[in-house]
């Protein structure tokens, strides 16, 4: 289910709640850039805002949710010249924002792939913000047109 609000002084406001299934990020990506392009913002933000919200609901379908049922809710605020998007999950407590991320230069010495998401996640967005409210894992991921 989703509600779609706007108004006509680049001011919108969108709301998804989706079961955390595969086959849903793409109607998340397509909403959200369809959006984000109609309210001025350059390609490089759009995408990067992509990048960053499929790779953590990606990450939500593969660590979060495995063998259980799981949804995401999506609440995404443009205000040109900032986008902010607001993903909650219940699943277990996890904050990216602490989490120990894995060493760059060994990992390329070593050959080793993956295991970059959170890495990308905040390189792409100006600001991350985690919340645990009510049981519930709160990811605020934002960006500015400069």
């Amino acid at each position: 289910m989703h509600k779609i609000i706007n108004n006509k002084e680049k001011n919108g406001f969108v709301k998804l709640g989706l079961p955390a299934e595969k086959q849903n990020l793409e109607i998340i990506r397509k909403t959200i850039s369809g959006i984000m392009k109609d309210y001025g913002f350059t390609r490089s933000k759009i995408s990067g805002l992509e990048v960053s919200i499929v790779e953590h609901c990606e990450n939500l379908i593969k660590y979060a949710y495995v063998g259980k049922i799981g949804y995401i809710n999506v609440k995404a605020h443009f205000k040109f010249p900032v986008a902010e998007i607001h993903i909650t999950d219940n699943a277990a407590e996890f904050n990216m924002l602490k989490a120990e991320l894995p060493q760059l230069a060994e990992r390329i010495k070593k050959g080793i792939g993956g295991k970059m998401g959170i890495r990308t996640i905040m390189s792409m967005c100006d600001e991350v913000k985690y919340e645990r409210k009510n049981g519930k894992n709160i990811n605020t991921f934002i960006i500015r047109e400069k």
